[in-house]
C-alpha cells in the first residue's frame, strides 16, 4: 500500500515538473521568435530553470522505475520520461 502511494505521488511529481518544462518551451519559443541572441539573459535564465526541472524528472523516474521494479509493477514512464500509462 505504501509503495503504491509513493509511486502515485512520484507520478505526480513528474507531472508537476513536466509542466514547467512545457510552459518554459513555450516561452523560449517566444522569446527566439523576437530575435535576441542565444546569450540574452533572459534566454539562459530561462534554460536555467528549465535545465532544474529536467534534473527532478530524471531522478524522480529513477526513483519511481526503482519502486517499480522492487514491487514487480509497471513503470509508467520509461527511461526518456515519456509516459507509458496515465495515473487518475
Amino acid at each position: 500500500m505504501y509503495k503504491k502511494l509513493r509511486m502515485k505521488m512520484l507520478a505526480v511529481r513528474i507531472e508537476w515538473h513536466w509542466g514547467f518544462i512545457m510552459r518554459g518551451r513555450k516561452k523560449g519559443n517566444h522569446l527566439l521568435e523576437k530575435g535576441p541572441p542565444y546569450t540574452s539573459d533572459k534566454i539562459l535564465r530561462l534554460s536555467k530553470r528549465v535545465d532544474r526541472h529536467c534534473n527532478s524528472i530524471s531522478r524522480l523516474t529513477n526513483k519511481y522505475i526503482e519502486l517499480a521494479k522492487n514491487d514487480q509493477i509497471l513503470p509508467c514512464f520509461n527511461m526518456k520520461g515519456e509516459a507509458l500509462c496515465r495515473h487518475n
